[in-house]
C-alpha cells in the first residue's frame, strides 16, 4: 500500500462554475474569472485539486439506472478532468433517493442501494485503476456515531480504494472538535486502517434551514474541521498508528448566486465583486489548512525520525 506512510495532503475541492454542466454558468464564470485568486494561490503552494464528480457520478441523470448513455458521459467528465495515470484520490458524489436509504437498520434494504453505489465505483475504477476513488459523505455520519444501528456498509467501504468522509457542522459558536475527530478515527477503524481516508471540509452552515448561506469564523472551521482531522488517530491491534491521509476543502459558487438578492437582475461587475469576495476568503480559508497541514507534516516527519533513532 504505497500511500501508507505519506503525509497528508491539502486538496482544492471547490466546486466552481466552470465545472458545472450549465453552459451559461460556466461561461459566466469563464468571462469574469471566477476563483482566479484561489486557483493562483493554489497553483503556487502546489495544492492537489481533488477531483469530484457530482450530480449522480456515474449516475449521470441521476435515475436510478446506470446505461450506455451514463458511462460515456461520465467517461467524458473523467477523461477531462483526471489523467489516465493518475493515481492520486477521486471523490464520486451520488445522493438523491439513495442517501436515506444508508441509514436504514434493514440489511436487505441498504444493500439494495449498496449494489447501485458499487456498480458506479467499480465502473469509475475500471477507468482509473490506479485512483484512490469512493464516495463523499461515506461512511455517513449515522454510521460512524456510537452505537450506530444502522445495517452494515462494510461491503461498500471494501469495494472502496478511498474514502471521503465528511467533517461538516453546522453548529456555529459550538465546539465539535471532540465529536468530529472521533468520527475520523471511527472513519479509518472501519476499514481498519486499509484504505486512505480523505476527510472533506466545508466552510458554511445552514441556520434554521435557511440553506448554507453563512460562513463559520476562521478559527471555528480551523478547530472543528481541519485540526479534529488531523489529530485523529486510530491504533490497530499491532499499535500502529492511522491517521488521515488528506483533507479536502469544498465549497460551491452556487450557493452565491442561490444566497444573494436581486442575483438575476445584478450587472455581471456587481456579481464579480461577490464573487471575488469569496474568493478572497477561500484563500483566507486555504492560508489556514495548509498552516496545519505543514504542521502535521512535521509532525509526521519527527515521528518517523524517532521511530528510526530507536531501531
Amino acid at each position: 500500500m504505497s500511500w501508507q506512510g505519506q503525509d497528508p495532503i491539502l486538496m482544492d475541492a471547490i466546486y466552481y462554475d466552470d465545472l458545472s454542466r450549465s453552459q451559461q454558468r460556466r461561461n459566466l464564470a469563464t468571462e469574469l474569472n471566477q476563483g482566479s485568486q484561489t486557483r493562483a494561490w493554489a497553483a503556487g503552494n502546489d495544492i492537489t485539486v481533488l477531483p469530484i464528480s457530482i450530480n449522480g457520478a456515474v449516475d449521470y441523470y441521476e435515475d436510478g439506472v446506470i446505461d450506455q448513455d451514463d458511462k460515456d458521459k461520465f467517461l467524458a467528465w473523467m477523461d477531462a478532468n483526471v489523467p489516465a495515470d493518475y493515481a492520486g484520490p477521486i471523490c464520486l458524489d451520488l445522493e438523491g433517493s439513495w442517501w436515506p436509504i444508508l441509514d436504514s437498520s434493514n440489511q436487505s434494504v441498504v444493500d439494495t442501494a449498496i449494489d447501485f453505489y458499487i456498480e458506479g465505483l467499480e465502473y469509475a475504477q475500471s477507468l482509473r485503476p490506479n485512483a484512490k476513488i469512493g464516495y463523499w459523505g461515506i461512511p455517513k455520519k449515522s454510521h460512524s456515531k456510537e452505537n450506530s444501528t444502522t445495517a452494515s456498509i462494510d461491503r461498500l467501504l471494501q469495494a472502496s480504494t478511498g474514502l471521503f468522509p465528511d467533517v461538516y457542522e453546522y453548529n456555529p459558536n459550538g465546539n465539535d472538535s471532540n465529536r468530529l475527530e472521533e468520527r475520523v478515527e471511527k472513519c479509518i477503524q472501519m476499514v481498519n486502517g486499509e484504505i486512505p481516508v480523505y476527510a472533506v471540509a466545508f466552510p458554511r452552515y445552514s441556520e434554521n434551514s435557511s440553506g448554507c448561506r453563512h460562513f463559520h469564523t476562521t478559527p471555528e472551521f480551523m478547530r472543528d474541521q481541519v485540526q479534529s482531522s488531523l489529530d485523529a488517530v486510530w491504533t490497530d491491534a499491532n499499535g500502529k498508528d492511522h491517521r488521515v491521509n488528506g483533507v479536502a476543502f469544498w465549497d460551491a459558487y452556487v450557493f452565491v448566486s442561490m444566497y444573494t438578492d436581486n442575483w438575476s437582475t445584478m450587472s455581471n461587475e456587481d456579481r464579480k465583486a461577490y464573487w471575488d469576495d469569496v474568493d478572497a476568503l477561500h484563500v483566507e480559508f486555504l492560508s489556514n489548512m495548509k498552516g496545519s497541514v505543514d504542521a502535521a507534516c512535521d509532525a509526521a516527519a519527527a515521528r518517523r525520525a524517532l521511530a528510526e533513532s530507536v531501531t
